[in-house]
């Protein structure tokens, strides 16, 4: 974006959001006990990770909710299903910190008022006493209403505008261990990040999440998920993390720099390739048309690349779709297509194209 400021950027990229999602403000309190209130602080981010207070002002809120899950099997953290040894209950926050002037003050809402900065706490009870199991949890926190808004959301369902969150794990332990709180004994307990601490979130740029997403809903025989090879370590961690996929799928993780044969080689052919948020510099256009081809498979293999308007203008954006004509024939799905059925409503709302590429 030549000669635009970093603010001019922003402000460009900002005309084409439609959508927010949740991030984690402050840690959460790694082992908890039930019968006990904990405070969690989230922040309301756009697409591209940037909040304005004029989407809040003057007087917008977001109430959350918040749903307990725990893994479906005790030799996995995932799949992840709700609780049904525990309830989870969650209420506006009660205290602040007047020495920490970063600290949200109560507001009556648990969730967001007027700012991208929202809090709330939450209490775990057990459904019959004694009969609750003891150890990982995770908190999945979602939008649950919105008030003061005088443009309705573009989505259908609240969670396609407000991406949630699913974060942990917490530790519920027996409400016999010791439990650090805050200095007015408000049962407020302080945490820090403990190394090695995961996060998973639900939706968002989440690394190697479209490859899971297709080994658990397509099964198909071979995912193999492409990153840059500093990444491709988080992404192993991921799939070890969703170890239960591979009782049906052959998942693979490889490092590829666009425009490198060797390391397209290494990948091989694919029948299908989905491509998500991969046109962000122009610069490395040719690299990527380049690898497109190079991982191909011929006759009948398939590339669908998810696409939406950001920062680049309508030549730049040319300049790529003539790049892969040379190649490919490059078609904008609709819903009268063979593969409409793939183009989702929310896709249509928030701004996003889907793209189909075959060999010429």
């Amino acid at each position: 974006m030549t000669g635009l400021t970093d603010e001019e950027f922003c402000a460009k990229l900002e005309n084409h959001f439609a959508m927010y999602r949740m991030n984690l403000r402050s840690p959460l309190v790694e082992q908890i006990t039930t019968d006990r209130w904990y405070r969690a602080e989230v922040f309301l981010v756009n697409e591209i990770g940037l909040f304005k207070r004029a989407d809040m002002a003057p007087d917008k809120e977001v109430h959350l909710g918040c749903d307990l899950l725990v893994p479906s099997s005790p030799d996995s953290l995932t799949p992840l299903q709700l609780d049904t040894t525990c309830d989870l209950t969650i209420r506006p926050a009660t205290w602040s910190d007047s020495t920490d002037p970063s600290c949200i003050p109560p507001t009556g809402v648990a969730g967001f008022v007027a700012s991208g900065k929202g809090a709330f706490e939450y209490t775990i009870t057990p459904k019959h006493p004694g009969q609750q199991r003891y150890g990982p949890r995770y908190l999945r926190i979602y939008c649950k209403r919105i008030e003061n808004f005088t443009q309705q959301p573009l989505a259908d369902t609240l969670d396609d505008w407000i991406l949630p969150l699913v974060v942990g794990p917490v530790l519920l332990m027996e409400p016999t261990t010791a439990v650090e709180t805050n200095k007015d004994n408000s049962h407020a307990p302080i945490g820090c990040w403990p190394e090695g601490t995961q996060m998973v979130h639900s939706g968002y740029r989440l690394t190697g999440l479209l490859g899971l997403s297709v080994a658990k809903e397509a099964h198909p025989s071979k995912v193999t998920i492409t990153e840059l090879g500093e990444a491709t370590d988080l992404i192993k961690s991921n799939v070890s993390l969703n170890n239960y996929l591979a009782r049906t799928c052959d998942l693979v993780v490889q490092p590829l720099l666009w425009g490198s044969e060797s390391q397209a080689s290494l990948c091989g052919k694919a029948d299908i390739i989905l491509a998500s948020d991969v046109l962000y510099e122009s610069e490395f256009f040719e690299d990527l048309v380049k690898t497109f081809v190079d991982l191909c498979s011929l006759p009948f293999g398939k590339i669908y690349i998810g696409y939406k308007r950001r920062g680049f203008d309508a030549e730049e954006e040319a300049r790529f779709w003539e790049l892969c004509r040379h190649h490919f024939k490059v078609t904008l799905l609709t819903a009268s297509d063979e593969d409409g059925c793939l183009v989702p409503p929310l896709a249509v709302t928030s701004g996003v194209q889907l793209y189909r590429l075959t060999l010429l």
